[in-house]
């Protein structure tokens, strides 16, 4: 019997640290929906998402929240005037839509992991569409912003 117990904690940590990955499965099938804040962003997300109005742009969260308790998934996206943000970016490709983005890592997380920061923007008739979306992991390359590149990539604006 001690022979499994260290193969069920390993099995039940892995657990817990897969918690925090997003999954896209279920959102492959769902419809998707168009909305227009009133500075002129337009976003089409798919209809697991909920969309929050503010003041610049939307906080855009999963309707069925379930395990996000513990790590929200929560992708912040407004509209700014002027030029794009200042600091090194790195560039991303989706849709044929050009992204700059960055990744900034904070320490102390907490049970999941650090906590990563990623900012994308992409100009749009001489403002900066951004999106930021917070998420904790125990290595890099967990992280998964997928989402965010996406809505900020079939974003537009109309003013």
């Amino acid at each position: 019997m001690r022979h499994f117990l260290p193969v069920f904690m390993m099995m039940l940590l892995g657990a817990t640290a897969i918690s925090c990955r997003p999954t896209h499965e279920k959102e492959k099938s769902a419809a998707m929906q168009t909305i227009t804040h009133p500075n002129g962003i337009v976003l089409t997300i798919d209809e697991t998402l909920t969309a929050n109005q503010t003041q610049a742009g939307y906080m855009i969260e999963q309707k069925d929240k379930g395990s996000e308790l513990r790590c929200p998934f929560v992708i912040e996206i407004r509209l700014e005037d002027g030029p794009e943000p200042d600091g090194q970016s790195k560039l991303s490709i989706v849709d044929w839509t050009r992204i700059n983005y960055r990744i900034v890592r904070e320490s102390g997380g907490g049970s999941h992991g650090d906590e990563y920061t990623m900012t994308a923007w992409r100009p749009c008739l001489g403002k900066q569409i951004l999106a930021i979306q917070r998420m904790q992991a125990e290595m890099e390359w967990e992280l998964d912003f997928q989402k965010a590149f996406q809505i900020i990539a079939h974003a537009s604006c109309n003013n």
